[in-house]
């Protein structure tokens, strides 16, 4: 294209020039001619017939001048035409900018005319650039996108059966493109994509070149299901509290945390500085602060009363306890409480567990669910403290 000649793109216009200036000249001629031609006599025949050759020559000479003369007019009126001015500035530069793009790839395929869109602005006539803007092609996911010969086009298969078309940079240093582009396709995450090609399991880090893709390879795409948040499966009670025989009140608390948590809820909401000067009874037993409602078996809706120190053993009776090694301490009891109220004393005391003693009067073990009274303890008995 670059040798052809870019005037020979508008011959039709130069004959058209041509064909209008050559009538308008023949009819000026014609006009300064007269109305009509004498003919010539039979005298003036023979020497006619003398005159033929120069006459000729001369009219010959003549046409080529006339001809000249057109061209020159000819050519004035096109150098006149913006259009073809502009035109030919186009030619011009396509040609040179295909031949220097044809250059730098080593000839590589350069994307085709198709591709650009040529404005000429013939709005202001002393405007002489011409502008060249390449288009912008918009493909949906399912329509394969024109891609030069630095980009590839790969075939991205997700497990839900559907084909993109993704192009990529052919010398990127790493695959973001692929991550981004298919990502934004279908609203993911880079943490949510994996991909594999052939058979191999895909990274950010990775680049085209290092795994020599190529257009039209497949790219096999997983959308991984978003990490579930479990729930938290930690079991909640609800209980009723009533402090000094108040009305009742409503509480939630996580099954496996020690009471001292609804101890100090309590304290705070019915401004009592001391913990230690309350205690919580359930059924008649005094609840350990440092065990769960998980421990005592607690259920949803069952009742807690909160009593002050002061009032909390209007009938107690002192019972003497023996241990392991002889030792024998005294300790206040409620009759009407059950004997856990006693075990947790002890293991308060002792700093040890439930687990590792146990209770009994008479040789009869004693049972941490059942009353003082069940074993008519009125006070003043020996209860021996045996290690387990």
């Amino acid at each position: 294209m670059a040798n052809e000649s870019p005037i020979a793109l508008y011959d039709a216009l130069r004959r058209t020039k041509r064909r209008k200036l050559v009538v308008s000249l023949s009819s000026s001629e014609e006009d300064s001619d007269g109305d009509k031609t004498p003919v010539p006599s039979r005298q003036t025949r023979k020497q006619g017939k003398e005159t033929v050759e120069s006459s000729s020559k001369e009219h010959i000479r003549e046409t080529f001048d006339q001809d000249d003369h057109f061209s020159k007019e000819i050519n004035r009126e096109l150098d006149n035409e913006i259009v073809l001015q502009k035109t030919r500035a186009l030619i011009d530069k396509v040609a040179s900018s295909r031949n220097g793009l044809k250059n730098r790839l080593d000839g590589a395929a350069v994307s085709s005319l198709r591709d650009e869109i040529i404005v000429i602005d013939l709005a202001n006539e002393d405007e002489k650039q011409t502008d060249i803007r390449h288009s912008t092609k918009h493909t949906n996911s399912s329509t394969r996108s024109a891609a030069s010969s630095l980009d590839i086009t790969l075939e991205v298969h997700s497990n839900e059966n559907r084909i993109d078309y993704v192009t990529i940079p052919k010398l990127a240093t790493s695959l973001n493109a692929l991550y981004a582009t298919y990502g934004g396709l279908h609203g993911l995450l880079d943490e949510e994509l994996e991909f594999t090609f052939k058979g191999i399991e895909l990274s950010v880090e990775q680049s085209p070149s290092m795994l020599n893709m190529r257009s039209g390879d497949v790219v096999k795409a997983v959308i991984r299901a978003k990490p579930f948040k479990q729930g938290s499966n930690k079991r909640h009670v609800h209980l009723w509290v009533s402090v000094n025989g108040a009305s009742d009140e409503e509480f939630h608390i996580q099954a496996d945390l020690p009471l001292k948590s609804l101890q100090g809820t309590i304290c705070e909401k019915h401004n009592i500085l001391n913990r230690e000067s309350i205690v919580m009874v359930i059924d008649g037993a005094v609840l350990d602060m440092s065990e769960s409602a998980e421990f005592y078996g607690l259920m949803n809706e069952d009742r807690i009363n909160v009593v002050l120190k002061d009032f909390s053993d209007p009938g107690a009776v002192t019972i003497q306890l023996r241990f392991q090694n002889g030792d024998i301490e005294s300790a206040s009891i409620v009759p009407i409480n059950k004997v856990t109220t006693l075990i947790q004393q002890i293991t308060k005391k002792k700093s040890c567990k439930t687990t590792t003693f146990a209770l009994r009067i008479d040789g009869e073990t004693m049972h941490g669910d059942r009353c003082f009274l069940d074993y008519d303890i009125e006070g003043g008995e020996l209860i021996e403290v045996c290690t387990i």
